[in-house]
Formats: structure tokens, sequence, C-alpha cells
């Protein structure tokens, strides 16, 4: 008689945020289905790995994601955002930085993709 070995898979959920730190920790409570990214289920892959590369990062890194330059930054950026944060975490590049929107608004249009085809593909 032949013994029956089953073998179980870890579970380790394929779509997670890493970190311990405190970014890491609003990035994950934060209520991201009520932006225009949409809930971190579902993030396209190369966005979820962007964000854990940022959350894992010791320089700072900001990141604005989506058709409406959502925020988001690792603990190193913290402290550029002085009495901002972490008010800013999600907020939209536009409302958010109202002071210098003129001139960063336009330098950030000029690296968005034009057609809509690259758009539908960037923003999915």
């Amino acid at each position: 008689m032949r013994a029956q070995f089953r073998v179980e898979e870890p579970r380790i959920p394929l779509r997670r945020l890493i970190g311990d730190g405190e970014m890491a920790q609003r990035v994950r409570a934060f209520p991201w289905e009520s932006t225009a990214i949409g809930p971190v289920s579902e993030w396209t892959e190369s966005l979820l790995a962007t964000v854990n590369m940022m959350l894992a990062a010791s320089h700072p890194i900001l990141l604005l994601c989506g058709p409406e330059l959502v925020l988001l930054y690792n603990d190193a950026f913290r402290p550029s955002l002085t009495n901002r944060h972490p008010s800013a975490l999600g907020d939209r590049g536009r409302r958010f930085w109202t002071d210098v929107w003129p001139v960063v608004g336009q330098q950030l249009e000029f690296l968005r993709p034009k057609d809509t085809a690259a758009q539908a593909w960037a923003y999915r």
C-alpha cells in the first residue's frame, strides 16, 4: 500500500502590498476604491510592483497614478510634504498642488500619453 501525500501550496496572496513602514500601512488601509485608480485588487501587476518597489525604497519617491494623477509616496518622501502628510495620500495631483499646478501641471501633461489607445493601456 502506497502512502498518500498531499502537497499544500503556500497560501500567499498574489496581490499584496509589502512593507511594514508607516506608508505601507497607510497604503494598505487607504480606501483606494474611492479614487480613480480603484481598489488594490484591481490594480495592474505593473502598478502593484511599482508601488511595492516604492514602499521598499529608502530614497524619496512620489508616484502620480492614473488619469487623475493620484498621489502615493513612501516613508522617505513624507518630510517633503511637511504638514500636508498624511492627507496627501490618495489625493489628486491637481487638487493637492493648487499652488504649483500652473507650472507642474503643464510639465506632467507633456509627459502623459497623447493618443487614446496609449491612454487606455497606460491607465488600466
